[in-house]
């Protein structure tokens, strides 16, 4: 599994580089759009919303329990600007041996199992996915899917943590059925997060 995540990995590196359509980011209107948060598209505006909630729900997943000899945090970092290409080589690169501790702040990990924790996150979801179904244009979505190079390197880089997370959850719980959560973007790793803190 660890070889298909990484072939992943670099088949999404070189078609983000070499393959995706679109101009340049400095061409890129809708990217300096989104970076300044001023863009008036809803459902553009809520795509790159909900990727900045993925790393929070990828820390949860991942810190409550970081004892692996490769520490899941720095990933997890570098997932709030890289998304999916931060997070990949952790997967692949863990080890089978763990470490008698967990690196994760005794308040943080509290924090991260906390029944508020959940509902703020989830309430933030619901409001984002709101605001982007019921204003948003996905005609003019998917103009920008293939005009715009940043746009459809961040749909794609959406649809892979959603998978990714399926397989975050099963490493959890060595559970397919309970894997198979990970399908409802962020919601559903965060009813198993719920479930299991």
């Amino acid at each position: 599994m660890r070889i298909l995540l990484f072939c992943i990995w670099i088949l999404f590196l070189l078609y983000s580089f070499f393959l995706a359509p679109g101009t340049s980011i400095r061409e890129d209107r809708y990217f300096s759009e989104l970076i300044s948060m001023q863009s008036d598209e809803s459902s553009l505006m809520m795509m790159f919303s909900l990727l900045g909630i993925w790393p929070i729900v990828f820390g949860a997943l991942l810190l409550r329990q970081d004892t692996n000899v490769i520490p899941a945090w720095p990933f997890v970092l570098g997932s709030f600007a890289l998304g999916a290409f931060a997070l990949l080589p952790y997967f692949f690169l863990k080890k089978e041996q763990t470490i008698n501790r967990n690196r994760t702040l005794s308040w943080l990990q509290r924090f991260l199992k906390s029944r508020l924790f959940y509902i703020v996150i989830t309430i933030l979801t619901v409001a984002i996915v709101f605001e982007g179904v019921w204003n948003g244009n996905f005609r003019l979505y998917l103009e920008a899917f293939m005009s715009s190079h940043f746009v459809h390197v961040m749909t794609i880089d959406f649809i892979v943590l959603t998978f990714l997370s399926v397989w975050a959850i099963f490493e959890e719980t060595n559970s397919i059925p309970r894997s198979l959560l990970g399908l409802i973007p962020i919601f559903g790793s965060l009813y198993h997060l719920f479930k299991s803190r």
